[in-house]
């Protein structure tokens, strides 16, 4: 956790347990961008805790030579839930929207510029304010979820292994800078590609919106609760198609400029 710690926010929680249900800690995140003075555990009506709320100053001021869970018992405040189970309703704060929103992000053209087929650290530049827009978009407490056609496998210029790389880097990079992105998603099929396996007419291809739609499925997201930015027709499409509203990049409108007027 002490090596984690430079690259966490400063608020967060830990969860435990597997009496803990999906989308159980959203109620919590109002808290976690509020003012934090003591370790919060919520516990069941059996005393087990499973998520424990603290921001990095406590961490750094907790002793190292005993384990966290004896740490927690020790040092923090906790807060019942009447429930055998925690499930989203059982949690306080449940005044926070269980359906968390979500901002859908093209890559190419949003987060980095667009050279074309792009499949390389040594290719990827970040466009200036991508962070910025990005930790916005994080405060704000929405999901982050990117949705890229990478029709460049497809075209034998790089490996879907080469894709997987290079996301692994970004994502690892966007996190060092005080943002995150939650799932992805990519499409490495084309109707005429110069490999055959992905010879195809695929239902993930932007402008269809097989992958925004399982981003959806998998996360319990409303599209209405969503909207994309990207800067190709295909992505505003696809939005579209999936029942969100969608915004496009140009070289005049950065993603840093439409978070900054969609998310005041």
């Amino acid at each position: 956790m002490r090596q984690l710690n430079p690259l966490l926010p400063e608020t967060f929680f830990l969860a435990r347990g597997d009496c803990l249900c999906d989308g159980a800690v959203f109620p919590l995140l109002p808290l976690m961008n509020g003012h934090l003075e003591t370790l919060l555990t919520i516990v069941d009506t059996h005393d087990t805790a499973a998520v424990t709320l603290l921001n990095r100053q406590m961490l750094e001021s907790l002793p190292s030579t005993e384990p966290l869970t004896d740490l927690f018992r020790e040092h923090g405040q906790k807060i019942s839930v009447d429930a055998p189970v925690l499930t989203p309703d059982t949690l306080p704060l449940s005044s926070y929207p269980l359906h968390r929103p979500a901002v859908f992000l093209d890559r190419d053209g949003v987060l980095n510029y667009d050279h074309g087929y792009i499949g390389t650290q040594e290719r990827f530049d970040w466009i200036t304010g991508t962070f910025a827009a990005l930790r916005r978009i994080a405060s704000s407490g929405r999901h982050i979820f990117i949705v890229t056609n990478q029709s460049g496998v497809a075209r034998g210029y790089y490996s879907e292994e080469d894709v997987k790389s290079l996301m692994d880097w970004a994502i690892a990079t966007i996190r060092s800078e005080g943002a995150t992105v939650d799932d992805w998603r990519y499409c490495p099929f084309h109707p005429t590609a110069t490999l055959e396996p992905y010879r195809q007419n695929s239902e993930w291809r932007k402008p269809a919106p097989g992958m925004i739609q399982d981003l959806l499925t998998k996360w319990d997201v409303r599209p209405t609760d969503c909207f994309l930015i990207g800067d190709q027709k295909t992505d505003l499409q696809a939005a579209e198609a999936a029942g969100m509203a969608a915004y496009q990049v140009t070289p005049e409108k950065t993603l840093l400029d439409w978070t900054m007027e969609l998310l005041p």
